[in-house]
């Protein structure tokens, strides 16, 4: 196999990985959503992707965070 097919691959396979994880994780805390679980989701997930992360800040990654743990929450909120 050239090394072009193994690294896109490879790369296409870890995200598949990564992604069923954290779809794993919201699944799990989705059965009875509050806040602390929609902010421990929040935060494994920018831990995890780090384009999720707002800047290279603290501040950045707390805003980040935050905002996506109000998301969460609002979207479960309403089932």
């Amino acid at each position: 196999m050239p090394l072009k097919f193994k690294i896109i691959f490879y790369n296409l396979m870890f995200f598949l990985i990564l992604f069923d994880v954290l779809y794993l994780i919201v699944w799990i805390f989705s059965i009875e959503m509050n806040p602390i679980k929609a902010l421990l989701v929040a935060g494994i997930t920018a831990l995890i992707m780090p384009w999720a992360k707002a800047t290279n800040l603290q501040q950045g990654r707390k805003v980040a965070i935050r905002s996506y743990m109000i998301d969460i929450y609002r979207k479960y909120q309403k089932k």
